[in-house]
């Protein structure tokens, strides 16, 4: 199975380093989307913005979660694969995945700050003061 992200070695390494980055990426647009998300004056006209960037959030931002979330996976699944060959860039890659799990926890806070802080307040779920 040549030429595939969880081969061994160096080619692996490459691999894996491209795959990481590229869901690094995804992990930085998600981290904006939450923000957008729990922003009430993004989902309303009178917040200025544009309608497609809502249908886009709307629409790919928990695919996107997931994905991200089965990357981070494969990621640390990649590194442990390296160290357990005996290859040192195996504890690069490692590194690389537990600062992509600490972004998935940060979205994750992002995301549920506000429900949290409404059920203390007494407030249903999703509930957005009016501004």
């Amino acid at each position: 199975m040549a030429g595939l992200p969880h081969q061994r070695g160096p080619e692996g390494f490459r691999r894996g380093f491209v795959w990481s980055t590229l869901n690094f990426l995804l992990g930085v647009l998600l981290i904006g989307g939450a923000l957008l998300r729990e922003n009430p004056m993004f989902w309303r006209n009178a917040g200025g913005y544009p309608v497609f960037l809502r249908e886009i959030v709307y629409l790919v931002f928990y695919p996107g979660l997931l994905g991200y979330f089965v990357g981070v996976v494969g990621i640390s699944w990649i590194a442990f694969r390296l160290l357990g060959a005996g290859f040192r860039s195996g504890g690069f890659l490692l590194f690389v995945s537990l600062v992509q799990g600490l972004l998935l926890v940060t979205i994750l806070i992002i995301i549920l700050w506000n429900n949290v802080d409404n059920i203390f307040h007494g407030q249903p779920l999703h509930y957005h003061p009016p501004v």
